[in-house]
């Protein structure tokens, strides 16, 4: 899975920025090179300029939004983005040669414990943030980011992974995610080809797991099964991206959806097709981008001051409305459209946050009971062969 869209390129969305690609513990805590070499991280060459130049490290299009009321220019700050695909990525570019060299990066929360184990990253002092107490309670106080008794991320975006339907097709608004076995819908389902989405959704719902991504082998067998059973039987077929599921909808080929993206709804829009879009009462999952700090940082005072700046209420305006993403700044959202604030269900936001979990990352060395990271990849292999 790779980088998020934009909307002015909604093909740019074709793959959700979950990553789920191949982790050992190996190739994590220890380094790439240690798994055979990994060459040094290249930054990219910009001007030379008098001020300070910033190395950051995160999703093409997430960068956009630093300069917010031209605040780069007037800190007399370089800004240089190194793109990713994956948040693998992320981690082996610190690790080869990036630690004294990236200022700060973009890092999904269930990957910071693991930042964390392989001294990647630094805790954040957010007496340095003054927007840190604007930020959703519910993000910024998450287990993922706050162990040890100290903070080691701060949340700028987030998003949960709900069930699409085309309201003209389907008379009913679905209640559960089992309405995709309903006869009527056989042939209309749309599946996609998310490994981790999928385990984050039916880990639990299918399988029966407490955490979705948490699973025993038993539960991952069954989970599995499950998937299989409706793509054999009740998909229309597996979409490769979340954009190409959105084209099936808006050419009306598919009138509900196993999985989805809150971004999907956005894409079919800009194709003339408006769908439903509901959290069945089983729950979904949920992702958490935050903003890290490497050990060696080497420009901490600008850092701080580019973190505090990429949660205030006018940057996060701007970033949520123009990758029609969820933010995390309480006092933006007045500021964004209302179908931004639906989507995200900022008015309910209590009663929302106890319906999706920010999914947890699974085990990566042999684990006495629950299946590993890299159990559930070879096992969705058994999915994408059936």
């Amino acid at each position: 899975m790779s980088k998020h869209g934009n909307e002015n390129d909604p093909d740019s969305s074709a793959i959700s920025p979950r990553t789920f690609a191949p982790v050992t513990r190996r190739k994590v805590l220890f380094g790439m090179a240690a798994a055979g070499g990994l060459a040094t991280l290249t930054l990219p060459v910009g001007r030379a300029l008098a001020g300070t130049t910033v190395n950051w490290i995160g999703w093409e299009g997430f960068d956009s939004f630093y300069n917010v009321g031209d605040y780069l220019e007037r800190n007399d700050i370089t800004f240089q983005a190194t793109y990713i695909s994956s948040n693998e990525e992320t981690i082996t570019k610190l690790q080869a040669g990036g630690l004294g060299q990236i200022d700060f990066n973009s890092l999904d929360a269930a990957y910071s414990g693991l930042a964390n184990d392989s001294g990647l990253i630094q805790p954040i002092d957010v007496s340095r943030i003054s927007n840190f107490e604007h930020l959703i309670p519910q993000f910024r106080d998450s287990e993922a980011l706050t162990f040890g008794g100290k903070q080691w991320g701060i949340p700028y975006n987030w998003g949960f992974y709900p069930m699409h339907y085309d309201p003209d097709k389907v008379s009913e608004v679905p209640t559960s995610w089992f309405d995709i076995m309903k006869p009527e819908y056989k042939g209309k389902v749309v599946m996609i080809n998310d490994p981790l989405a999928n385990y984050i959704v039916w880990g639990s719902v299918a399988g029966g797991a407490e955490h979705s991504t948490l699973m025993t082998h038993k539960q991952l067998k069954k989970t599995i099964d499950f998937l299989i059973d409706v793509k054999k039987n009740h998909a229309r077929t597996v979409a490769e991206s979340y954009a190409e599921a959105a084209d099936i909808f808006a050419r009306g080929e598919a009138v509900i959806s196993a999985l989805g993206w809150d971004a999907v709804a956005a894409m079919a829009l800009e194709k003339g097709k408006e769908l439903g879009t509901v959290v069945p009462k089983e729950g979904t999952g949920a992702y958490l981008e935050v903003l890290v700090i490497p050990q060696e940082s080497p420009n901490l005072d600008v850092t701080y001051g580019l973190i505090n700046h990429a949660v205030s209420k006018e940057a996060q305006v701007e970033f949520g409305e123009t990758l029609q993403i969820g933010i995390c700044n309480l006092e933006a959202v007045p500021e964004l459209s209302e179908r931004l604030q639906t989507r995200y269900h900022y008015a309910d936001l209590d009663a929302f946050t106890q319906k999706v979990e920010i999914w947890k990352m699974p085990p990566l060395d042999t684990h006495p009971t629950l299946a590993t990271f890299d159990d559930l990849l070879e096992e969705y292999e058994r999915f994408l062969k059936a």
